[in-house]
């Protein structure tokens, strides 16, 4: 046949079938997808820890020079004196939801800062926000499950 034509067979009809029922099947059990997202956090915001830094890039306020003095090691560091708040950053997953955070009863201060009842001789604690998503890190977790749904 000469000229123009589209060609319609039940081969690519089955493949969009197939397609479609995956992602159908994909839908019903987000777990994968924001299994990945969890990962990628987990990645993210040990680079936070790393570069001292809060999700939007701004840097960290630097330690008080009295605490700087007395630290006994990673003196240089912020948020760092035994690595365990970095470290124990975790997710949970189930079949819609993401949480990520950690369990440390002193992230929140270091998070929002504030005055500390668990160590009355400090000064009020800054905001060292280390919790949160970047523009490039939601275009990422996007991509994510963008990759997972298609």
């Amino acid at each position: 046949m000469a000229g123009a034509r589209i060609e319609i067979s039940t081969e690519g009809a089955t493949a969009i079938s197939d397609v479609l029922t995956q992602l159908v099947k994909n839908l019903d059990n987000l777990a994968p997808a924001l299994g990945n997202v969890g990962e990628h956090l987990m990645l993210t915001h040990r680079d936070h820890f790393d570069e001292q830094r809060s999700p939007d890039g701004d840097p960290w306020q630097p330690l008080s020079p009295d605490y700087a003095k007395s630290k006994k090691k990673n003196k240089d560091k912020i948020l760092r004196l035994n690595d365990i708040l970095r470290d124990t950053f975790a997710y949970n997953v189930g079949d819609e939801s993401l949480e990520f955070g950690t369990n440390m009863e002193y992230a929140a201060i270091h998070q929002f800062g504030g005055s500390s009842d668990m160590i009355p001789r400090l000064a009020a604690i800054p905001a060292r926000p280390f919790l949160g998503l970047s523009d490039e890190d939601e275009k990422e977790v996007i991509e994510l499950l963008a990759e997972f749904l298609l």
